[in-house]
């Protein structure tokens, strides 16, 4: 922290869309993750008397071990077939360089002016439902 504070740094938290909607058998994930963006708002408060900024990324779903893990191949595979139609910019999932650009973007200085914000990265998919 005193790092951050002395270089006027930020701090991009990784959330997921699920703290906005609900996916069966995912309780635990979907609590975490609303927590992580409830703790990015009020460090956001918190430190920007510091000159430090706080947001985070909300992706929907990417191809991760430990998604594969958590359903299972099975699962994992059908839900990248499904979601395939629900994202209206379209593909089934995101790629981590998608990831990686929205994250390198929030820690640059063009995103200076933003703060205590939890910006889905999701291609649309919220919008569908």
């Amino acid at each position: 922290m005193p790092y951050l504070i002395k270089t006027e740094g930020c701090v991009v938290n990784v959330s997921s869309i699920a703290t906005e909607i609900y996916i069966p058998e995912c309780l635990q994930y979907s609590m975490a993750k609303s927590a992580l963006d409830h703790f990015t708002k009020c460090g956001a408060l918190e430190l920007a008397k510091s000159g430090v900024r706080m947001n985070s990324i909300n992706p929907s779903s990417m191809p991760t071990k430990i998604l594969h893990r958590a359903l299972g191949p099975e699962k994992a595979s059908e839900l990248f077939k499904q979601s395939k139609s629900l994202h209206p910019l379209g593909s089934s999932c995101l790629t981590l360089k998608e990831v990686s650009d929205v994250v390198i973007f929030l820690c640059s200085p063009e995103s200076n002016s933003i703060t205590g914000s939890c910006l889905r990265t999701d291609r649309g998919r919220l919008m569908v439902g």
